[in-house]
């Protein structure tokens, strides 16, 4: 009978101790995710950060060289934009994830700026085609466009696309 007790007693306590083993690792599991999500976090904000200053100077050195050229049309054409850029920058740079629509509308308004400074040597097209709502980190794709303008077309002689 004290064996049956003794089995009986030690069989509980060894599935007591592997539910207690499954409940550490899938704490430890959501601590882990959590501090991830944590990080993705941090490091989006910090990209945002660095991003926009680089892009707010870039924009005014597009204005400054229009007033320069005394091109006073393109120039209020281009301090328009510029007002439209700061106001969805700072509307969307607080937000962690926007729709991809309102996302392309931002680098439209980026690439008429733009537009502006290259003048008619620089063309550009946008694409998108679909019906879904995605929603994509804010600010997310014109830092690429602007590094591509900079770094690959700003030097380029002649037509610019």
């Amino acid at each position: 009978m004290s064996s049956i007790v003794f089995v009986l007693g030690s069989t509980i306590l060894y599935f007591k101790n592997k539910l207690k083993d499954k409940e550490k690792k899938r704490i430890a599991q959501l601590e882990k995710m959590s501090l991830e999500k944590e990080l993705i976090a941090i490091n989006l904000t910090a990209l945002r950060s660095q991003m926009n200053p680089h892009f707010i100077f870039n924009a005014l050195n597009s204005i400054q060289d229009l007033v320069l050229k005394e091109d006073t049309e393109a120039s209020y054409d281009s301090i328009v934009l510029f007002a439209e850029l700061i106001r969805n920058t700072l509307n969307y740079s607080n937000q962690d994830f926007i729709s991809i629509e309102k996302e392309l509308d931002f680098l439209k308004v980026y690439l008429q700026l733009e537009k502006l400074r290259f003048g008619s040597d620089f063309n550009y097209t946008i694409s998108f085609n679909s019906t879904e709502n995605i929603d994509v980190p804010s600010l997310l794709i014109q830092p690429f466009i602007e590094n591509a303008l900079v770094h690959g077309l700003m030097h380029k002689d002649g037509k610019k696309k």
